[in-house]
């Protein structure tokens, strides 16, 4: 091979390495040009996305709260509250159906969400009274100066007493939420009598809804120190005595769940497709008797009207605990200085010809179960053996006619109910406080 074709083949290899390494670089810098340019627009196109969403956010919200005004803005009567599970909604002015359904009246809250009356924040008032209880107390269905409490702090004021009336009575209260009201409500109103109402027809029942659905907060010493919130917003549901978790309602605001209203309708709107439901105890609400009679008391507010020696072992332990409740308030009360005064409270089946025409709304009630006064009789005994004041009701109701003391078909307390029930109260009220008077007197003349 001649020295020159040597160095033909050797330039030949060099060209050719030569246009490999140059060929090679310029696709590196197409492929590291192209990666750098994609990375220069990706901000951008977060930019561009972030603002897409938002946009999209805020045309969600307004489409929310255009269109579904009433959840969005409308404010629900009830609202949570960190201690009793709920309250009246501070600050709100709300309207209601009378309780015979002829018209409607109007209350207003205060910044405690206690409904104003007259003598509520009485100034120079001889006396204090703390009104506790359920529906049957709070009156919905009368006017607010109708209610029983006003009718205490009038007839207390014809005999020279002046009262400051606080009334604190909450729907689907019982027991252990009566506990709770006093502790929340004590340093406000400073009690020098505590009336608390104890329902014969669902107390027991409701309290012991609340203990097996796991809604009371019971420290290890066993001292009750709440009740959870009636509304979740977290899973978008409330909890209902009747049938456990539900979904939200529509009626509650989408604003007191605080945050995005779209965020919280999408919530609700899972929790109604398929979120959580149902009472943890596998309590179900029954629609005839003959199902309740077999059923304890936390299943059955009828079975608390059954003779003694029929109720089981659980109706016997739910009683026991609900009693003890009450006993707590009664003993912390008293350590107060208070007087506490025990109202027992009938249920209108229990009173020839009051249920009427609401008696469908119970089921089949065989005749003669609901008159029977199986809870009174429990619980006059348990309030004898304790020593602690009360004024049975059923006597008082008995004798008058019951069936105008109560609405054709809520078997709330009419107007003329609340009017003699409230007199029944004063009248004890002030009959207990001229005996400590003349005990009073005969002590200091003994003592001259």
């Amino acid at each position: 091979m001649s020295p020159r074709k040597v160095q033909s083949a050797g330039g030949a290899a060099t060209s050719r390495s030569l246009w490999s390494t140059t060929t090679f670089r310029l696709l590196a810098l197409v492929v590291y040009n192209r990666g750098m340019s994609r990375l220069r627009t990706a901000p951008a196109l977060a930019i561009v996305a972030a603002i897409a969403v938002g946009v999209g956010g805020v045309l969600a919200e307004t489409a929310v709260r255009l269109f579904y005004h009433q959840m969005a803005f409308e404010s629900a009567v009830w609202v949570n509250h960190r201690v009793l599970g709920y309250t009246y909604r501070p600050n709100h002015r709300y309207v209601y159906r009378t309780v015979d359904d002829s018209g409607a009246v109007a209350a207003t809250t205060d910044a405690d969400g206690l409904v104003i009356r007259a003598s509520l924040d009485r100034a120079n008032a001889d006396r204090a009274i703390l009104f506790i209880g359920d529906s049957m107390l709070d009156g919905q269905g009368v006017g607010v100066d109708e209610n029983l409490s006003e009718v205490v702090a009038r007839r207390l004021a014809a005999a020279g007493q002046a009262c400051r009336c606080a009334n604190v009575g909450m729907s689907a209260s019982s027991p252990a939420r009566y506990l709770l009201s006093y502790r929340t409500y004590r340093a406000r109103v400073r009690p020098d009598t505590v009336v608390v109402f104890v329902y014969a027809l669902n107390d027991f029942n409701d309290d012991a809804r609340l203990f097996h659905d796991d809604r009371l907060v019971i420290e290890a010493n066993g001292d009750l120190t709440r009740i959870r919130p009636l509304y979740d917003c977290r899973r978008g549901t409330e909890w209902r005595l009747d049938a456990g978790i539900q979904p939200m309602p529509r009626r509650q605001s989408l604003r007191d769940c605080g945050g995005l209203q779209t965020y919280q309708l999408a919530v609700r709107t899972w929790s109604a497709v398929g979120g959580e439901r149902g009472p943890r105890s596998g309590i179900a609400r029954f629609s005839d008797f003959a199902s309740r009679a077999a059923t304890p008391i936390r299943d059955n507010v009828l079975a608390i009207f059954r003779r003694e020696d029929e109720l089981t072992g659980t109706d016997r332990a739910d009683v026991a605990r609900t009693l003890g409740w009450l006993h707590r308030l009664v003993t912390e009360a008293t350590a107060d200085g208070a007087s506490p005064l025990i109202v027992v409270v009938p249920f209108a089946g229990q009173l020839p010809g009051a249920l009427g025409s609401a008696r469908e709304r119970y089921g089949h009630i065989p005749e003669g179960t609901m008159v029977a006064d199986t809870p009174q009789r429990l619980l006059r005994s348990w309030l004898v053996a304790h020593d602690i004041a009360f004024v049975d009701l059923l006597p008082v109701l008995r004798s008058g006619g019951a069936a105008r003391f109560f609405g054709p078909r809520d078997k709330h307390f009419s107007a003329e109910g609340h009017q003699v029930v409230g007199t029944a109260i004063a009248d004890y009220i002030v009959a207990r406080l001229t005996h400590t008077s003349d005990a009073r007197a005969q002590r200091r003349s003994r003592s001259e």
